[in-house]
């Protein structure tokens, strides 16, 4: 009798996780993707008005600079709206949904930075890529992108890496997480141009006791490092340096340091750095690594931490509970 208890509650558990998620799918879809698809459509409409210009070769200064404050004024209206819905959505869905939509809303409007960074470059420089689409996809935006973040967050990380650790353990799999972790780097370097590229050198080494293993939260920790990346090339960006990810477990926590060789944080901004809000990017919204942060601690039960020293690099640390 009290087994059937048991199962009958465990049923239970999961018919009310799989309505969390359908109700959570359906937010992507009438809500986020929505919302990211005018972004689309809005770069698409400039990135057409680039080559038409490109083409009748009356892309002057002028035009250039016309074109450059439109893709300044559909970020800021865009952004702007971000902080209000992110409040808005506490109301019907807890915590956890605005920090991922904000993660999402954070993106997506990098594709009008990978726009402007082309035009600033034409037309002096007709070899390089000329393809919105490998910019989207580089950004990953695109709906089922959307849909599998959402999906990591609400089922419930500990049953998946219980069971994803059990199957490879079964199968006698050993998972290359130094390949897993790459995806986020090579996501960044693609959308440099070549001779960017070859000013940065980028590793992934992982501690010999996590060799073979999985990680939780997986599909955030990539949007989360893949933010953190960016960064660092952005500061790094004229003299280029190294990019170095470690993965280690430290007692019953996974521990992910990202650390770079670049000019590293001043002193008097150390304790501003994770605070919403804060930036010292020109057209920057402060809201990256808050909502990273707020990611790692409201979602995965962790926390981030940065280490800098000027002249000598940055060091962010992940810190993550195994899950029992």
């Amino acid at each position: 009798m009290e087994k059937q208890k048991q199962v009958s509650v465990e049923k239970k558990e999961e018919i009310e996780e799989l309505a969390q998620l359908n109700k959570w799918k359906n937010f992507v879809n009438e809500n986020l993707w929505p919302a990211a698809e005018d972004v689309l459509q809005e770069s698409k409409k400039i990135w057409q008005e680039i080559q038409e210009k490109l083409d009748s070769n009356t892309l002057d200064k002028d035009t250039k600079k016309t074109i450059q404050d439109k893709i300044s004024k559909e970020k800021q209206e865009f952004q702007k709206k971000l902080k209000e819905y992110r409040s808005a959505l506490e109301k019907d869905y807890g915590p956890i949904i605005p920090i991922v939509a904000g993660i999402i809303y954070h993106d997506a409007p990098k594709i009008f930075d990978d726009v402007s960074d082309y035009l600033d470059q034409l037309p002096e420089n007709l070899q390089i890529e000329r393809s919105l689409e490998k910019m989207i996809e580089n950004r990953g935006i695109d709906r089922q992108s959307f849909i599998k973040i959402v999906e990591g967050v609400v089922t419930d990380a500990r049953e998946i890496y219980k069971k994803e650790k059990k199957l490879l353990d079964e199968a006698g799999v050993e998972l290359d997480l130094a390949s897993l972790m790459r995806v986020p780097f090579n996501l960044v370097f693609d959308r440099l141009p070549e001779t960017e590229r070859k000013k940065f050198s980028f590793f992934v080494s992982v501690d010999d006791e996590m060799k073979g293993k999985t990680i939780p939260y997986e599909e955030i920790l990539r949007e989360v490092l893949k933010e953190l990346i960016t960064n660092a090339v952005e500061v790094m960006k004229e003299n280029g340096g190294t990019i170095h990810l470690r993965i280690a477990k430290n007692n019953n926590n996974i521990v992910l340091k990202l650390e770079d060789s670049g000019p590293g944080i001043p002193r008097e901004n150390m304790d501003h750095v994770l605070e919403e809000g804060f930036t010292t990017k020109p057209g920057g919204t402060g809201q990256g690594l808050y909502l990273n942060k707020e990611a790692i601690e409201k979602i995965m039960n962790g926390s981030l931490a940065v280490e800098s020293k000027v002249g000598r690099g940055t060091k962010f640390t992940i810190t993550i509970p195994i899950p029992t």
